[in-house]
């Protein structure tokens, strides 16, 4: 899936994507940081959309003391999104000038300001669990997902997915 605002109804929130690359400076740990996506949301502040492919694993393999773990690459993805977001917090009054600019001149924005106020990161990554242990992983899955108050949403490509039948099968019921 290519992410533009042309696809926001997938996601069934407010915030519209927009397809660039932007970098937030001023990292102490590097150079620089790139997130996959800045988007802006109906009120003008600014989140992350962070898109893993659909081949990453969710969960270790096995169980930690009887429970499921994320697997190193979807806690890295978690990771990555909380330091994107602490760092345009952290440099806020210097990147929304530049975030505005930028949104201006590449997308069809024509707002004056973009701000960014508590950023939140949207993040997709994985399929759901498939196979015998599929519901527990689930359930798991399920409360790991809600724990991360960063993370206003956390979708695997079987969710959006889901998501596009529904909406097309409410429309096509709606249709005479």
């Amino acid at each position: 899936i290519r992410f533009s605002s042309d696809y926001t109804w997938i996601f069934s929130f407010q915030t519209v994507p927009r397809e660039y690359k932007f970098k937030i400076e001023g990292n102490s740990q590097k150079k620089e940081d790139i997130p996959d996506f800045l988007a802006a949301t109906a009120n003008l502040s600014v989140d992350i959309l962070e898109i893993k492919t659909p081949y990453f694993d969710l969960f270790r393999k096995g169980k930690y003391r009887g429970n499921f773990v994320f697997s190193s690459e979807v806690q890295g993805l978690i990771s990555q999104a909380q330091k994107y977001i602490y760092n345009l917090e952290r440099n806020a009054l210097r990147e929304e000038p530049k975030i505005t600019k930028k949104f201006q001149k590449e997308t069809d924005f024509k707002g004056e300001h973009l701000y960014i106020r508590s950023p939140k990161a949207i993040v997709i990554v994985g399929k759901n669990p498939q196979g015998n242990l599929a519901t527990e992983q689930l359930r798991d899955f399920e409360i790991f997902k809600r724990k991360y108050q960063d993370i206003t949403t956390f979708l695997t490509y079987s969710d959006i997915l889901a998501r596009i039948n529904r909406i097309i099968n409410r429309q096509r019921k709606s249709i005479p």
